[in-house]
């Protein structure tokens, strides 16, 4: 019997993990470090994008997060470091846009700190990108992650500042947004909080598919 060959993207899109968040909200503890299914949290989403369609990684980690460089130092990815975490949202972005190599037809920007996020959900987004569209994960049409960028957007995202990451740029070109709707909430679970910790490992206990 031949063997199924695998789909081969259309598009060359890379994938940009922004890891470089100071966990404040969970008073002492890294989010990232926590393990599901005894991996860390930052090594199962740089994992995920790694075995996905994109044509490489870039994980966005703050320099004083060594525990974090550690837990993916094997892996084949690239590593952009930052400043502190003032720096805020823009500068990871930024900063991991200009590490990634050219020539690409998008960026598909990953938060590590979403647990539910899977290869076909990446794919999925990447099935559908075409030149000067934005694809977004969504759940029953309410826009989440992941984002794909579209390479025409580049310029306006290495102007961006401050904290808002591509959030401005999505709602400006909103009539170029295409929304993916993906299976329950993981378009939009992210883990902040040890209480958030708490209640998604309980949840995942009921429910071990997710």
């Amino acid at each position: 019997m031949p063997q199924k060959v695998a789909k081969v993207p259309d598009f060359r899109i890379g994938a940009l993990v922004l890891a470089a968040g100071a966990s404040r909200r969970m008073r002492g503890d890294d989010k990232l470090l926590r393990k599901i299914a005894n991996i860390p949290l930052i090594r199962r989403s740089t994992l995920t994008a790694i075995h996905s369609n994109c044509c490489q990684v870039n994980v966005v980690i703050q320099i004083g997060h060594s525990e974090r460089r550690q837990n993916i130092a094997d892996l084949p990815v690239q590593m952009t470091m930052v400043g502190g975490p003032m720096d805020g949202m823009a500068t990871s972005l930024k900063s991991g846009l200009a590490a990634l190599a050219e020539p690409l037809d998008g960026i598909m920007i990953l938060l590590a700190d979403m647990p539910e996020i899977i290869v076909a959900d990446i794919n999925a987004l990447i099935d559908v990108f075409v030149p000067g569209r934005i694809v977004a994960a969504a759940t029953n049409g309410l826009r989440g992650h992941p984002v794909c960028l579209p390479k025409e957007l580049f310029d306006e995202l290495t102007q961006l500042g401050g904290d808002f990451g591509a959030r401005d740029i999505i709602k400006k070109h909103s009539d170029k947004l295409t929304l993916v709707n993906r299976p329950g909430y993981r378009a939009h679970v992210d883990l902040n909080t040890p209480e958030d910790w708490d209640a998604w490992l309980a949840q995942s206990v009921k429910d071990p598919s997710r």
